[in-house]
């Protein structure tokens, strides 16, 4: 959630009106409203990684899933749509990109997971975190993994400058900053 309240912050810096699509449960839910955008609830499921009736109930939520992504876009009619990469950017980016509204999917990881891999051959562009071999050129732009300008150390609450990315070395300076020991 982080990377895409860090795209919609420079977005809305730059004048454009951000709106979120998502299945509501989870960091998103609680995350996007906190920050102040309007979010538009899509009822899909995740997949599970082994054939059962979580799955058969995933397979089942993608129409309505798919009917309300319609309707939020019909609603909302956006310039573009930018996708995340999590399940529930699925339906919304594909609606988009069969509406030929311009669509992004952004891949916060080292390999294209199972929604982007699906998105790509949708959308007109897909911003990669990393590079990755095979996702070179074309539709595919290494843009870097989108981050805040300032986070907030949830520790003890003051505002903490990113300096250093890459999993573990930026959280340690996140924990520096904050003042606290050091846990291990």
């Amino acid at each position: 959630m982080v990377p895409a309240l860090a795209i919609a912050d420079v977005l809305t810096d730059r004048g454009h009106t951000v709106e979120f699509c998502g299945a509501g449960h989870g960091m998103e839910g609680r995350l996007v409203p906190e920050a102040g955008y309007r979010f538009h609830r899509v009822r899909i499921r995740g997949f599970e990684r082994h054939l059962g009736l979580g799955t058969i109930k995933t397979l089942a939520s993608i129409p309505l899933a798919g009917v309300e992504a319609w309707n939020v876009l019909r609603e909302v009619r956006p310039d573009c749509v930018v996708g995340v990469g999590a399940y529930a950017s699925g339906p919304v980016v594909a609606e988009a990109a069969v509406r030929r509204i311009p669509s992004v999917a952004v891949e916060m990881d080292a390999h294209l997971g199972w929604t982007n891999r699906v998105l790509s051959r949708l959308v007109d562009k897909v911003c990669l975190s990393f590079p990755i071999p095979g996702c070179e050129g074309g539709k595919f732009v290494y843009t870097g993994r989108p981050a805040p300008k300032v986070a907030q150390c949830h520790a003890c609450g003051r505002a903490a400058t990113i300096r250093r990315g890459g999993g573990g070395a930026g959280l340690a300076d996140l924990w520096r900053q904050s003042g606290r020991p050091r846990v291990e």
